[in-house]
């Protein structure tokens, strides 16, 4: 089995903490692409919480999907359309006081920062910065990893699919893998 490395043991244990007491959880962009990438869209539904995208990041989506065919992109637009657990929420018209926030995030970042707040859901990202930023705003945080080894723990994938799934997430350069 390949292992993750986590920053800390108390980040693992404050992220599966924040898994397992939400109903709710905002997905950003990269999640959903890395899920897609390992195939596991559709065991999301097993953890019974509620999901919610941005209309802007639903869109961005389709967008990029217009412009280039790929299978990953193609899963997650065919699992956003067709889910029944993920609310595409509409555009939020709250904004940051700094720009520079919708610079850097672009509108569909900022719309799942705000959409989170409102929902007082788990944001879900695979981005140890925007993690960061997060917790400034107050927004507890989980990521795909901490998902994979809820999963592996409830038995609803097996070693070889983590290790692989693991293997998929290293192939996008995360340094908290270990090897």
């Amino acid at each position: 089995i390949i292992e993750l490395t986590i920053p800390n043991e108390q980040f693992e244990k404050d992220l599966l903490k924040n898994l397992a007491s939400t109903e709710c959880l905002v997905l950003d962009y990269a999640v959903l692409l890395n899920l897609a990438k390992m195939n596991l869209l559709g065991h999301l539904a097993r953890l019974k919480k509620k999901f919610y995208i941005a209309e802007s990041l639903f869109n961005k989506a389709q967008n990029e999907l217009l412009m280039f065919e790929q299978e990953d992109l193609r899963r997650v637009w065919n699992f956003l359309r067709s889910s029944k657990e993920i609310e595409i929420a509409e555009e939020s018209k709250t904004e940051f006081e700094n720009d520079s926030i919708l610079e850097i995030f672009g509108k569909w970042g900022v719309d799942s920062i705000n959409l989170a707040k409102q929902k007082n859901a788990i944001f879900v990202t695979d981005d140890l910065r925007f993690m960061q930023l997060l917790s400034i705003e107050a927004i507890k945080v989980c990521n795909s990893p901490i998902i994979l080894k809820f999963m592996l723990e409830k038995k609803w994938i097996d070693e070889k699919i983590y290790s692989t799934s693991i293997g998929d997430l290293a192939e996008r350069f995360y340094t908290f893998l270990c090897f």
